[in-house]
């Protein structure tokens, strides 16, 4: 039965911010910079004496290199390069987002694939218009190929429609979507911070990858806006994920690496192992336990 990747997801999002902030951290030092201009102005001379033309037409020779126009001309590119890199933690930063509200997006899917692993019977209240031909259930044969074809065709509309539907089919199966925005899971530090990040706040967050993506906007101006999203996210994930465990009785991803190693360190303490009795190659592969 598979668990609820609640940590895995989280360290997802982890793993996209820190790309990004040591990055920047690269392309701000100076001679990285120096490096990335002589990188984006490759070429630039044999460009100039390619499509630059004498005044009567002809083309220029390699002398024309050692002129003032040429130099003037070639620092053009120069600047303009240089330019160009103080914009990358600009397009750098609304990428994020956009690799956020996609891992965010796999997330909520996700949700919904354990579920129907856990209680199949949930798919009932969301079947209508998604029947599939007496002729499709002959070919198909099986129950279980059945059933995949209904988690499919769930799955795909689910994933193509926006925020709104998925919470939508959230409240459907069972899920208290307007308790999980209260975050009770949370100290009431955070809870005043986030106060007012409702479902409408998502919806708005998934509007500004909607404007990167597709209008070319650069949503976000500064790293503290990303900051603060990628910790709604968290919240969200944790959210959901507690939401969805009480719900359906599913436990999390770390719920399950905690219960083996618990029971490798009672196996391994009746061998003399150190003080906690966790075996090493366990902790590397979680899963090993349990084979």
């Amino acid at each position: 039965m598979q668990n609820i990747k609640t940590f895995d997801f989280i360290s997802k999002l982890g793993d996209a911010y820190f790309a990004l902030y040591n990055t920047l951290c690269i392309i701000k030092q100076d001679k990285v910079k120096d490096h990335l201009v002589d990188t984006m102005t490759q070429g630039v001379d044999e460009m100039l004496l390619k499509y630059i033309t004498n005044m009567d037409g002809t083309k220029v020779d390699n002398g024309w290199k050692n002129s003032d126009t040429f130099k003037t001309l070639k620092q053009l590119f120069i600047d303009r390069s240089a330019s160009e890199i103080e914009n990358y933690e600009l397009i750098f930063l609304n990428q994020n987002l956009v690799m956020q509200c996609t891992i965010m997006e796999i997330f909520f899917l996700h949700i919904l694939e354990v579920v129907f692993e856990k209680e199949p019977r949930v798919m009932l209240k969301l079947s209508k218009d998604k029947n599939i031909t007496l002729e499709q259930v002959v070919e198909l044969k099986t129950y279980n190929l059945i059933m995949d074809k209904f988690k499919c065709k769930i799955y795909d509309e689910f994933s193509k429609e926006g925020i709104k539907y998925k919470f939508d089919v959230y409240e459907k199966i069972g899920l208290d979507i307007s308790e999980m925005f209260t975050f009770p899971l949370f100290i009431q530090e955070v809870q005043k911070e986030f106060k007012g990040y409702d479902l409408d706040k998502l919806i708005e967050v998934f509007q500004k990858r909607h404007d990167i993506v597709h209008k070319n906007v650069a949503s976000l101006t500064s790293i503290n806006e990303l900051i603060k999203i990628k910790r709604y996210f968290e919240i969200i994930i944790l959210s959901l994920s507690k939401i969805t465990s009480v719900k359906y009785n599913i436990i999390l991803d770390l719920q399950d690496t905690l219960i083996k190693v618990t029971q490798a360190n009672k196996n391994t303490s009746k061998n003399n192992n150190p003080k906690y009795g966790i075996a090493p190659d366990v902790l590397c592969n979680p899963r090993k336990n349990n084979q």
